[in-house]
């Protein structure tokens, strides 16, 4: 007696430039992995960290990283790429939604600085990595008009500096990862920003 037919699984629809062809489910899951090693990878070893220890890590061969990216520079972007989409994401959930938004704009800040300040290796790898790279305006792109409608909100409410534009943002943030990154005391220069941003403060 013969067996029954069995439908094969559709394959997936070709991709275009347009409309590249979606990853399957394990593809994405081992993009992820892939994502999440190389954050601790790069956090625990900075510049040193190599594209086979974060596959390890990972628990991946060393070719599936490559399929999914073609150096470890690839990898630096993607996972700033997620950070930035994270960071734009908390923004959007916990600071936007505040009736107040000089305090919104200090959680800004402060998340700011203690995000760099507890991932300085992960920070100074993708930097060292990307250097000139134009992922590296990824930040500002993204994260620039959310943070200046606080800006609008709080100039409107009088209590942010009515001169302060989104270009002086970009300098803002990148002094503070500095110092965060340095191991300095990003709070105290924080206190200073943030005394220099407020409308009728030590300027």
């Amino acid at each position: 007696m013969s067996s029954p037919a069995t439908t094969p699984d559709p394959l997936p629809p070709p991709s275009t430039p347009d409309c590249p062809r979606p990853l399957r489910a394990d593809a994405v899951r081992n993009r992820a992995c892939i994502l999440a090693a190389a954050r601790e990878v790069f956090a625990e070893r900075g510049t040193e960290a190599h594209a086979e220890e974060i596959a390890r890590r990972a628990g991946l061969g060393v070719g599936t990283l490559y399929r999914h990216f073609p150096d470890k520079e690839a990898v630096a972007r993607a996972v700033l790429e997620h950070k930035v989409e994270e960071v734009k994401a908390f923004i959007e959930a916990e600071c936007l939604p505040d009736p107040d938004p000089w305090a919104a704009l200090v959680r800004v800040f402060r998340n700011a600085g203690s995000e760099q300040a507890e991932d300085r290796g992960w920070a100074d790898a993708v930097s060292a990595a990307l250097g000139d790279d134009p992922a590296m305006c990824l930040h500002r792109e993204r994260l620039t008009p959310p943070v200046m409608e606080l800006v609008r909100r709080g100039q409107a409410a009088g209590v942010v500096r009515d001169d302060l534009r989104d270009e002086d943002l970009f300098g803002l943030f990148c002094g503070l990862s500095a110092v965060a990154r340095s191991g300095q005391d990003w709070e105290r220069y924080l206190a200073v920003v943030l005394a220099g941003l407020r409308a009728g403060g030590d300027r």
